[in-house]
């Protein structure tokens, strides 16, 4: 840091974030979080859900499908009719 006194590592503009260096932010609108430097301009969260996306379900967890006549195909359009 360019700061008088000042040992800690530059960030950016010549100083640390404490004496006036600018934090970059991460790229996906909305998010106010800090850019990592090795995380191409978003931060963690956002970098390892383009990187690292959740594992489809599996076939035992998605529920079956409905079989036969339901309560409700009959309750709901009464009450709205």
């Amino acid at each position: 840091c360019r700061y008088p006194g000042c040992t800690k590592v530059i960030k950016s503009q010549g100083h640390c974030q404490r004496h006036g260096a600018k934090a970059k932010r991460c790229k996906v609108e909305g998010c106010e979080k800090q850019a990592q430097g090795t995380h191409e301009g978003m931060c963690k969260r956002h970098w390892k859900q383009v990187h690292f996306p959740p594992p489809p379900p599996k076939p035992e967890e998605v529920p079956p499908p409905p079989q036969g006549e339901s309560v409700y195909d009959e309750i709901i359009p009464a009450s709205i009719s």
